[in-house]
């Protein structure tokens, strides 16, 4: 969670997270394939004409891989790392006992609002699903104008941990 929140935290704290997040391991294939075989009932080999193993891109939730459909075209896929949502949702447990400290320090706080917020935020940042929803939105929006393309989302290859 303290990546989400780096713009509160002292510029030597920042480099510290910035170095952790670069250094990141990728999931391994079959790990990938879990996921796939869990969330789509099919393995990534199957599903796309091509597909790469090894991740271009990686955030703090999940890594980006490339591969190609039956159809031809190239994409993008977002897999989320397994656990990921039991983690933060740990994370929230702990930090709920931060917050009922810091209540008794800062009398003023309301207990639980903060939390409560960061709470849904991260657990919506964690289902794909409303994030292929909201990028569908932003093509519609941004359709025809000049300044770029925003690629669209394959629904039938995407679920709450990929797409």
């Amino acid at each position: 969670m303290a990546s989400y929140l780096d713009f509160a935290m002292p510029e030597p704290a920042r480099d510290v997270l910035a170095i952790l997040q670069r250094s990141t391991q990728p999931m391994a294939p079959r790990t990938v394939a879990r996921v796939f075989l869990e969330e789509l009932g099919s393995s990534p080999r199957r599903l796309f004409a091509e597909w790469s193993p090894q991740p271009f891109a990686a955030a703090s939730i999940g890594q980006v891989h490339k591969a190609r459909l039956h159809s031809g075209e190239l994409v993008a896929v977002k897999v989320q790392y397994p656990g990921v949502v039991e983690a933060i949702e740990a994370d929230l447990k702990n930090a709920a006992l931060v917050d009922r400290a810091s209540c008794l320090i800062f009398r003023a706080q309301e207990p639980g609002v903060l939390l409560s917020e960061l709470g849904a935020r991260f657990l919506e940042e964690c289902d794909y699903r409303l994030e292929a929803a909201n990028q569908e939105e932003f093509r519609r929006l941004w359709h025809g104008r000049p300044c770029g393309a925003v690629p669209r989302v394959i629904h039938a290859l995407s679920t709450a941990a990929s797409w």
